[in-house]
């Protein structure tokens, strides 16, 4: 968003945080919306696992040791088995900054440890030990920070880094990514002068598979909670789709074919009293998860388009087309719903007012993580609005897998599918919403939007 919008003084930011509401999240999609979860946002730590035969997470994958998931654009993770169980997760973090963060990571999958013991409803907890820097100036608390660093990645780059070393980083990334030069400076005027704190933090994350609802064998869909807090949500944490599996029954290029499925959507409107200088408003002050009706989305992959419909009857009834010669994606938010106690203003889009009804122009990208995406960019001073399709990925039964090693800090052997080899049966597709608008107070609002959608093939 250009530097033009934010006009607002920090001084007066302090003075703002009394008017951030706070919002009950619900991880778990078929919940009431003002129901609070208790699944996957609690953060409970707990060293030593025990596993049993009756664990349900991710029983309904073929060989979980060999599946490979997204996490948006910047993460992955393999599950890590003992016996028929889940014990962990070899995850990889790609480094990136955001104008509110540095999130530090590598391309070294890193293994975190199941905590929950088992479970019994196909979720699963995973705890990790980690480092975090925040810098705190004129009663703004976190008003950036270092996460994710990992306890040798501390020790090892940033224990001893000096403080002007630190300020560089800081602002080379940020400019990197165009945030407005009143903030970076203000930024690193104030880790010079000893604002910032480094700490040690157990973070805990969450997944709530749903592939099996879909009866898939051979993929997985569904909710990744990660470290980072939702301001103004006490407790709750920053939930994005995960989607993928395993890589040998994996369909590169498949015929036209329809799907049936369910769909999530994790919906967080933003409120950025903290960043306004900053390029794009994140700080959420609340988190709700909608969810379809068993096997009521749909998606269908044709000649011409692929068409992905999620009706979601506690929110929008979402239609995503992705045109495949021309680069023009359409997206239609309708019929949001009377009723729901969650007022459209706050929890809805601006889509149709800022971009209208039309197919518009997208890039084809890749993200650090590998995933391939379609995506659409409007910048302007009324508004900034980012929009990510992610490529879908199909899988269905291989008659002649090779077999391979699982992670043992290391890359898996996998064979991949050859080209119309294999007849997709199941499919998973996953993406991004993301809006900000200025106010006349200076701040920006917004909503953050992460959907995912997983089916099966339907006869007919």
């Amino acid at each position: 968003m250009k530097q033009k919008l934010f006009t607002a003084k920090l001084v007066v930011l302090a003075a703002l945080l009394g008017v951030m509401t706070a919002c009950k999240d619900v991880l778990e999609p078929e919940a009431s919306p003002v129901q609070q979860s208790t699944q996957a946002n609690e953060n409970v730590y707990e060293q030593d696992a025990q596993y049993s035969g009756d664990d349900s997470f991710m029983k309904h994958i073929t060989n979980v040791g060999a599946a490979e998931f997204y996490v948006g654009k910047y993460a992955k993770f393999t599950p890590s088995t003992n016996g028929s169980n889940v014990d962990g997760l070899f995850l990889t973090d790609y480094e990136h900054f955001l104008p509110q963060s540095w999130y530090y990571g590598s391309n070294t999958a890193r293994f975190i440890q199941r905590t929950d013991g088992q479970s019994t409803d196909k979720t699963a907890k995973f705890g990790m030990d980690n480092y975090a820097f925040n810098v705190d100036v004129d009663g703004m608390t976190e008003l950036w920070k270092i996460d994710n660093v990992s306890p040798e990645a501390y020790n090892s780059t940033f224990k001893d880094m000096p403080k002007e070393t630190l300020a560089q980083r800081a602002k080379d990334g940020l400019n990197a990514i165009n945030v407005s030069s009143v903030f970076v400076n203000y930024l690193y005027d104030a880790i010079l002068n000893d604002k910032g704190t480094w700490y040690q933090k157990s973070d805990q994350s969450g997944i709530l598979s749903k592939g099996e609802q879909d009866v898939n064998k051979y993929s997985d869909f569904g909710l990744f909670q990660g470290i980072v807090p939702v301001s103004g949500a006490t407790g709750k944490y920053e939930t994005f789709p995960y989607f993928g599996g395993i890589e040998a029954n994996r369909v590169k290029n498949p015929k036209p074919k329809a799907f049936i499925g369910a769909a999530y959507v994790s919906v967080m409107p933003t409120e950025d009293t903290w960043h306004p200088f900053s390029n794009g408003g994140i700080t959420g002050i609340g988190l709700q998860i909608f969810s379809t009706d068993s096997m009521m989305a749909e998606y269908s992959h044709g000649d011409v388009a692929d068409t992905l419909y999620m009706p979601f009857t506690k929110w929008y009834y979402v239609t995503v087309i992705i045109q495949h010669e021309n680069n023009k994606m359409y997206v239609l938010f309708d019929g949001y719903p009377n009723g729901t106690g969650l007022a459209e203003a706050t929890w809805g889009t601006k889509w149709k007012q800022f971009v209208g009804s039309q197919f518009v122009d997208v890039t084809q990208e890749t993200g650090l993580n590998g995933a391939k995406y379609w995506k659409y960019n409007l910048d302007n001073t009324d508004c900034s609005v980012e929009v990510n399709l992610f490529e879908p990925m199909y899988f269905g039964k291989n008659n002649n897998p090779t077999t391979g090693l699982n992670y043992v800090y290391c890359a898996p052997k996998r064979n991949a599918a050859s080209d119309g080899s294999i007849e997709p049966t199941e499919m998973v597709i996953g993406g991004e919403y993301k809006e900000y608008r200025p106010t006349s107070s200076g701040i920006v609002v917004g909503t953050e939007i992460n959907f995912v959608f997983g089916g099966r093939r339907r006869v007919r």
